[in-house]
């Protein structure tokens, strides 16, 4: 039966990018994250599609936050569930790792508030911090450390370097 199913999935990642782009009806979307949580293997043959179509989602910054964390949430569900199939297709783990990185670095624009919380609020949970973080964790646990590891070093060196030159620049910007 599944087998049935599995001929729809190419229109079925059409309607949803075309949703997507119109920012309406977010219900394929999440039908699909449900897919992907109780039938994996219908769309293992589709993981590459899948995931084409959902890093450009979740990477686009147009998009309503919403619609970007929910690509985020299906590739992170279907990797909890198929993890040798991404394993496999090992040239995904890179750009995952670095939408994850990149949620995390997505502050609120209240800085003020922000830097003197010191417990997440529940309705904060849908933030693009919390997304990004629980969703590398969630995928470190999935794919294991030695997958995630050689992709998340680096982008981490990279953005404490920026960090680095940030800070030395506003520090120069207060000596004169």
């Amino acid at each position: 039966m599944q087998v049935q199913f599995a001929e729809l999935i190419p229109a079925a990642l059409q309607i949803i990018e075309k949703s997507a782009v119109v920012q309406e009806d977010d219900e394929a979307i999440k039908s699909f994250i449900e897919l992907a949580e109780n039938s994996p293997k219908v769309l293992r043959p589709f993981v590459p599609q899948c995931f084409d179509l959902m890093l450009k989602i979740c990477g686009t910054n147009e998009l309503e936050e919403l619609w970007r964390h929910l690509g985020f949430e299906f590739i992170v569900s279907l990797t909890e569930e198929v993890p040798a199939r991404v394993r496999k297709h090992h040239k995904y783990i890179e750009p995952i790792v670095q939408q994850a990185l990149a949620f995390m670095v997505d502050l609120d624009d209240n800085l003020e508030t922000w830097s003197k919380e010191e417990s997440i609020d529940d309705e904060d949970n849908d933030s693009g911090s919390v997304v990004g973080e629980t969703g590398l964790d969630r995928l470190a646990c999935a794919l294991e450390g030695k997958a995630i590891l050689p992709h998340v070093t680096p982008a981490v060196s990279q953005m404490l370097c920026h960090i680095q030159q940030a800070l030395a620049f506003m520090l120069d910007l207060d000596d004169n």
